[in-house]
Parts: structure tokens; C-alpha cells; sequence
């Protein structure tokens, strides 16, 4: 699912704060594709400057807030956050996005969302797709408090789209409350057509997935990490559906 294509129908109003970048950089936030960026940082140093920056365009260095995916599992654990360095630019992206770096060292992946133009400091991470070239805009594995949840066909949003702790991603997506997709266990609801696809003590409901909410973990540069400073954008979208849910 594109991002620009369905924030047009729902949610703009929740990207408060954002514009679209300018320069020569497009607004993956990445790299034009044919710039090299193998030796970024490796130029002559300022006069009179002992260091050099290691971030190519003028770019700092910052603290972001980074959520690692967990290898066996296979998804994204909010309470190993750690708080990386990544070169930041100056211009905001059009909508805030999620971006993977991969830590050099051991391989580890992890999910973030600086909202504005940005690459991997290259003293150990790079991008975890490293064709510049390939402009897509990746979706973090499920949240691992959710990997109990049972597979469902691939409809907008298979799961919450969350950087987020458990506590918050319950909270923002409204976990087990009223008419919504997600039930108490933060798993998507059955799709049905009628009561007879869903079990004896359910009942089919219509209601609206949250195929464009997603979490992340705000940014205050900050060399700590506030698993509960949680951002959300976007909104219910899409035609309401039939869901299965608990009978009142």
C-alpha cells in the first residue's frame, strides 16, 4: 500500500507540522540514487577542525530513537529501544515514515522514524536496503507483544503498524474497545460475510480498518529513550467491513 496515494482520502490532517523537502534529495528521506555514499564523511576537515563529520550534506549527527527487530522472532521489540546517532537533515519529509538501519556489527535491524531527511552514520550502520535506487517506503514486523496473534489474509493492515510500547500501541489503536479491528489482544479481527463465519459466541459487525494508523517513537535527541513518547498518524480509512466480535 502507498503511503501518498490513501493520505489523501484520510488522515492529512494528521500530519501536523510537515513539509515537503526540497533540494536535490526526493522525500524517501534517502540519498538521490546516483550519489555514492561509500565513503561518506571521508573529505578534508574544516580548517582549524580536529574531527570530521561523518554525515554527508551537511547533515548532523543526532539521537533517534531506534527499535530493534528481534531475529528469531522475527519482530520489533520497543522495550530493547536504544537511542542510535543518525545523520539528520534540516528538511521535514512530507509525512513522517518508517526507515531501517542496519547495525553493522551484528546485523541487527532496526525501525525509526525521523521525519526528516536522513541516511545511516556510516561508522557502522547502513541503510537495510542499500539500493539507493529502490525508493519504497518498508512497514516494521508486527510488534513481538502481538506474535501470538493468528495469520489474517493480507488486508490494508495486517497488524499495528507500532514503534511503540505495548501500553501506548493498545492505548492509540484502541485495542479491545468498542467497534474497532483490533481486538483485546491487539490481533486483527476475523473478516466475515455473515454470522456463519464467525464462531457461536461471536457475531459480524461492520467496521472500519485502521489500514493508515501507524506509531513511532518521538524524537527529542535525547541519549535516553521514552518507549511511552509515543507519535501516531493518519486515521480509519477505506469501506467498512465485516468483522467478528465478541456477542453483547
Amino acid at each position: 500500500m502507498n503511503w501518498r496515494s490513501v493520505l489523501g482520502l484520510a488522515g492529512v490532517a494528521a500530519w501536523i507540522g510537515c513539509s515537503s523537502p526540497q533540494g536535490d534529495h526526493d522525500d524517501s528521506g534517502a540519498p538521490d540514487a546516483d550519489i555514492d555514499t561509500s565513503d561518506v564523511g571521508s573529505g578534508a576537515s574544516d580548517a582549524g577542525s580536529e574531527t570530521t563529520s561523518p554525515c554527508s550534506f551537511g547533515y548532523e549527527l543526532k539521537f533517534q530513537p531506534a527499535v530493534p527487530t528481534d531475529p528469531t522472532r522475527q519482530c520489533v521489540d520497543p522495550e530493547r529501544a536504544e537511542a542510535i546517532q543518525a545523520c539528520i537533515g534540516t528538511e521535514l519529509l512530507k509525512v513522517p515514515r518508517y526507515f531501517c538501519y542496519r547495525r553493522l556489527v551484528d546485523g541487527i535491524e532496526f525501525w525509526l522514524v525521523p521525519g526528516r531527511e536522513n541516511h545511516p552514520n556510516p561508522n557502522g550502520w547502513e541503510f537495510c536496503n542499500k539500493d539507493a535506487s529502490v525508493r519504497e517506503e518498508p512497514k516494521p514486523p508486527r510488534p513481538c507483544f502481538t506474535s501470538g496473534c493468528p495469520a489474517r489474509p493480507l488486508l490494508g493492515q495486517p497488524y499495528p503498524y507500532s514503534l511503540c510500547s505495548e501500553r501506548k500501541t493498545r492505548e492509540m489503536f484502541a485495542c479491545g474497545v468498542g467497534d474497532r479491528v483490533w481486538d483485546e489482544n491487539c490481533c486483527l479481527r476475523a473478516r466475515c460475510a455473515g454470522p456463519q463465519d464467525c464462531n457461536a459466541d461471536e457475531e459480524c459487525r461492520n467496521t472500519f480498518l485502521d489500514n493508515l494508523m501507524y506509531c513511532w517513537l518521538g524524537s527529542n535527541d535525547s541519549p535516553s529513550v521514552d518507549i511511552d513518547l509515543c507519535a501516531c498518524g493518519g486515521a480509519l480509512g477505506g469501506p467498512p467491513n465485516g468483522y467478528c466480535f465478541k456477542k453483547l
